[in-house]
């Protein structure tokens, strides 16, 4: 290495021709080190490999080395009442307000109104083409 920074340092002084003067001294940049791509993804696995051997040594010891137990997820009791605290057949305290009931006429005219609707539009068709074309 130093036997190349000498070589390198006489070319030039050999090029430029400086007489008289003290030879200045070249220096050539530092080689970078380069990882191969195949070290890399090694140095990338062996980390990841780490991490989890560091996770399952980690869950073991907040379950005290016992392995992971799996509690079932309860499921909701279901009853034969209602959630609104009537029996079957009684009316509500609001059924006999005229705002409600005004309010369930104008639904059951709207309901007819949507009945009474044709939705589908037949004018409005998808044309039809001739695949039969020749030229």
């Amino acid at each position: 290495m130093q036997e190349d920074k000498q070589e390198v340092q006489t070319q030039v002084q050999e090029q430029v021709q400086v007489q008289g003067q003290v030879p200045v001294p070249v220096e050539t940049p530092p080689e970078k080190r380069r990882f191969s791509r195949a070290r890399l993804i090694m140095i990338i696995v062996g980390i990841l490999m780490a991490l989890l051997v560091l996770a399952v040594v980690a869950s073991m010891v907040a379950n005290n080395g016992e392995p992971a137990t799996v509690v079932p997820t309860p499921s909701p009791e279901t009853t034969e009442e209602s959630g609104d605290g009537l029996e079957e057949g009684e009316l509500s305290q609001y059924a006999s307000d005229p705002e409600v009931q005004a309010i369930g006429k104008a639904l059951e005219e709207l309901e007819k109104k949507f009945d009474e609707t044709r939705v589908r539009e037949d004018a409005l068709n998808i044309p039809l083409l001739d695949f039969e074309v020749s030229f």
